[in-house]
């Protein structure tokens, strides 16, 4: 990651390009012991289920609130208090034509919740498309568009393409995410627990479940990482102010 220059990458885009594009990076580090993840079936198993030596075990239970948190090892003695100091920017900085970088405060957290329908029929992959992926996008807009209130600091549907594909075409793979930080794992939690959008993404996928039982071959799973103060490593080129964690986090300015 080291070797990412984006201000390199953005300089040598072509000069009418450059006012036209903003590059950006979000990443971040954290130990097994900090992390949990959790699949609704083992006929298909992204992110941290392929790290070498990952195990798996299948279940059909919806679990408890809170099981997340229980589920994250260094809960046995942390209780990932929220950081005292997060400050959000005041005014909004001016990020077009800026190289934006920043880092986490303490216990910031990270979500990934997937989504998969290629295996699907037709009758079941229309009803998720219809029905259920409305609901979860109209979720994560909430989230999106109300952060102050939600704790979200940085949220995005992300849609994965088919790297097979001929060069220059995009086609669209049955398969999906919501990703984003979050100020503090008891925000995310709040939003799960209570908040309506959240009750009914929960709802719309229970009532999914049942209506296809054991011929269901819709699968969901989820990541969620706390990560320690300093870990994540955020940088921005020529974005617009509303771009990733821009607007939620305290930022270091400089030039191009």
């Amino acid at each position: 990651m080291k070797s990412l220059n984006l201000r390199n990458i953005h300089q040598n885009i072509s000069t009418a390009g450059q006012p036209l594009i903003g590059l950006w990076h979000e990443g971040f580090k954290t130990s097994v012991s900090r992390l949990e993840t959790n699949y609704s079936g083992l006929d298909y198993l992204p992110g941290l289920a392929r790290l070498p030596g990952a195990s798996t075990e299948e279940h059909n239970l919806s679990t408890y609130w809170g099981a997340a948190r229980d589920r994250i090892p260094d809960s046995a003695h942390d209780l990932f208090p929220r950081a005292a100091d997060m400050p959000r920017p005041n005014p909004m900085p001016n990020s077009i034509g800026q190289h934006l970088t920043g880092t986490n405060h303490e216990n910031m957290v990270h979500i990934r919740s997937g989504q998969h329908w290629e295996n699907c029929g037709k009758e079941e992959a229309d009803s998720y498309e219809q029905k259920l992926e409305p609901t979860l996008k109209q979720g994560l807009s909430y989230l999106h568009e109300n952060s102050t209130e939600t704790g979200a600091l940085s949220i995005q549907y992300l849609r994965n393409e088919d790297v097979q594909s001929p060069c220059g075409s995009k086609e669209e793979r049955k398969e999906s995410c919501g990703a984003g930080f979050f100020a503090n794992l008891e925000d995310l939690e709040h939003w799960a627990k209570s908040h309506a959008s959240h009750l009914k993404i929960y709802g719309g996928a229970l009532a999914h479940y049942k209506a296809f039982g054991d011929e269901r071959r819709f699968r969901t799973w989820h990541e969620v990482c706390v990560i320690d103060k300093g870990d994540a490593l955020f940088e921005y080129v020529n974005c617009s102010p509303e771009t990733g964690v821009i607007p939620s986090l305290p930022l270091q300015s400089g030039t191009m």
